[in-house]
């Protein structure tokens, strides 16, 4: 069964997946007090889709791994990273910042190996391509000894796909059905990516593979 608990909701212009980084500059009063209090407390605030049409129900959990920076005026930078999934059953209005009744969501289907093993494979040269399109070593062992779940989505990380694309995958249910999408993608993936060294081979240059969203 599904573990049901209250956590701070933080609703950005952002789809964190799981075991993705997230740096956030933190400076709305609101959000300082959501940080001083996952801060004291060692636990996780829910990050959800918002844009023009309002919440997503399926988000993530973000752990503060490191403070950055504080600035004398309160505001922070803060590293966070994606843990597990969720949907909102309920949203509640008893702090500054939002809180939601949620409950764990998972994918439903055990991945057959066999089937992972030839899905993985080809995930694998997709990223490998990423890796090379962007000059950086392409750690294999380090995406071989992963899950199949989170697998799936440090592999959605770096596809660096739009938001409405990344919130599907976190919503899909099935670790070969993601893998299988995003697969499917690879020709706007590794294009996206063979642009960006275009751009940085004539002077521009934005940093690693896939870009983050950096504010609140």
């Amino acid at each position: 069964m599904p573990t049901m608990s209250i956590i701070p909701l933080f609703p950005l212009n952002v789809v964190l997946l799981p075991g993705s980084p997230l740096p956030l500059h933190i400076f709305e009063e609101r959000y300082r007090e959501l940080t001083r209090f996952c801060l004291e407390s060692e636990q996780p605030f829910g990050i959800v889709f918002a844009d023009d049409q309002g919440l997503r129900d399926i988000g993530c959990t973000a752990r503060i791994l490191k403070v950055i920076r504080e600035y004398p005026d309160g505001r922070m930078d803060v590293l966070c990273e994606g843990e597990q999934r969720f949907r909102i059953d309920d949203l509640l209005e008893q702090k500054s910042y939002l809180e939601a009744r949620v409950q764990e969501y998972f994918d439903e289907a055990v991945l057959d190996q066999a089937r992972f093993e030839t899905l993985k494979k080809a995930a694998l040269e997709i990223i490998a391509q990423v890796f090379r399109l962007a000059d950086q070593p392409f750690p294999e062992d380090h995406f071989r000894e992963m899950e199949p779940e989170l697998f799936s989505f440090v592999f959605a990380f770096y596809a660096d796909l739009p938001k409405e694309a990344r919130q599907k995958l976190i919503e899909m249910t099935e670790t070969g059905s993601r893998l299988e999408y995003l697969i499917a993608r690879q020709e706007e993936i590794v294009g996206r990516f063979e642009l960006q060294a275009k751009i940085q081979r004539n002077g521009y240059h934005n940093g690693r593979p896939p870009k983050t969203d950096q504010t609140e």
